[in-house]
């Protein structure tokens, strides 16, 4: 009897401890599915601004002037109905002017929002809140911030974040899923005491070196743009002296 009193406490205290991993470990798998879902809006979203642009020309200033019918095509409501897989719930806005709904998976929700799009970026999709649109909307914005926040992790700890996994995005208040997905065709990736930003696929960096010459950068080459906090200097490829750039003359075309 006591053996068996004793197994049974023992199963309870596993229980009590493995099952509410359990269940995070559950939860934080409906959200990445939903995340997958962004993902995807996001693709769409680019493929829409490139029908746009070709269909009405080059002339268009913000996605607000577009053709809602345009919107129509892009099939926001992507419920597939089979119950195994994420749920689009639409929220406010037009569908030219679509700002924010939520992303169901099985029950567990994310509030998302749009970023509208320009004549020269197409919309983007986050979650509502997140770091991505917290840091603003452009190159500059994004890694401004960004070093801002490696710099002020180093000032309270008296070192840099870590560089490796996703607790060079955690360390700094950022959220790793979020920045898995590009924006605007650039990669974020903070590495520690330093910022590396390489091109999407399809895309391509020209960027000019201190000596005026012009460098090109594309996805395919498997390389980065590199910013050293310690000299506040960008780097193409890697961090040398010979390889510093001018950031002002960064130019990020789709090709």
């Amino acid at each position: 009897m006591v053996e068996i009193i004793a197994v049974l406490v023992i199963i309870g205290i596993l229980a009590a401890s493995v099952v509410p991993r359990f269940i995070d470990i559950a939860s934080e798998a409906k959200q990445k599915v939903a995340y997958a879902g962004i993902a995807e809006y996001n693709t769409r979203e680019k493929l829409l601004w490139s029908k746009i642009l070709i269909t009405q020309g080059f002339s268009i200033l913000t996605d607000t002037e577009l053709d809602d019918s345009l919107y129509n095509q892009m099939d926001f409501n992507l419920n597939r109905g089979d119950g195994s897989d994420w749920a689009y719930i639409a929220g406010s806005g037009s569908a030219g002017s679509i700002r924010a709904a939520t992303l169901q998976f099985k029950g567990e929700e994310i509030a998302i929002s749009r970023i509208p799009a320009t004549r020269d970026t197409p919309a983007r999709w986050s979650r509502t809140g997140s770091s991505v649109t917290s840091l603003g909307s452009t190159f500059g914005d994004i890694s401004d911030e960004m070093i801002g926040l490696i710099e002020d992790f180093y000032e309270k700890n008296g070192k840099y974040p870590r560089s490796w996994g996703d607790y060079r995005f955690v360390d700094i208040g950022l959220d790793p899923e979020e920045w898995s997905i590009p924006y605007s065709g650039i990669v974020y990736t903070p590495v520690g005491n330093s910022i590396k930003i390489s091109p999407d696929e399809g895309f391509t960096f020209y960027i000019t070196d201190i000596t005026g010459e012009e460098l090109k950068l594309k996805s395919s080459y498997n390389w980065n743009l590199v910013y050293s906090v310690e000299d506040g200097e960008w780097y193409f490829k890697e961090i040398a002296e010979n390889n510093k750039i001018d950031i002002s003359t960064l130019k990020v075309e789709k090709k």
